[in-house]
């Protein structure tokens, strides 16, 4: 008996999206609300850019066509995977994202698998972006 991958990746605790060689998301579970405000369903189909909320990804062309993207740790990282079939593990990354008006830099830990011919991609939110109001909370 076989477990439905939607299934499968909402039972994992760090936002987690399945996608194709060109970045388009499949499959998206409930935990990507930490890192976007897109819903998962309303993940599905779009660029991983435009679900992250990749700065770059509203310049002209849009996500994967900037000459920022060429940099990209995320898309080069799914696509040396998909090709290679190597995976990746906790590979550090920033994502440009509009936050208030402004340009923020987001640190993110990305790791990727290959499983058929798709490549399921997870991020984690590094610790470095906790800001010093936060940790004083906690005192």
């Amino acid at each position: 008996m076989g477990v439905d991958i939607g299934e499968y990746i909402n039972m994992l605790d760090h936002p987690v999206v399945l996608v194709d060689e060109d970045m388009q998301i499949l499959c998206a579970n409930q935990e990507i609300n930490k890192i976007s405000q897109n819903e998962a369903t309303s993940a599905i189909g779009h660029l991983g850019g435009e679900v992250f909320e990749c700065d770059y990804a509203r310049c002209p062309g849009g996500c994967g066509k900037s000459t920022h993207c060429s940099g990209c740790v995320i898309r080069n990282s799914v696509k040396e995977t998909y090709q290679t079939g190597k995976s990746v593990d906790k590979r550090p990354a920033t994502i440009e994202k509009e936050i208030q008006g402004n340009c923020v830099p987001v640190n993110i830990f990305i790791s990727t698998r290959k499983t058929g011919d798709v490549v399921l991609l997870q991020v984690e939110e590094s610790q470095e972006n906790v800001s010093s109001q936060d940790c004083d909370s906690d005192l």
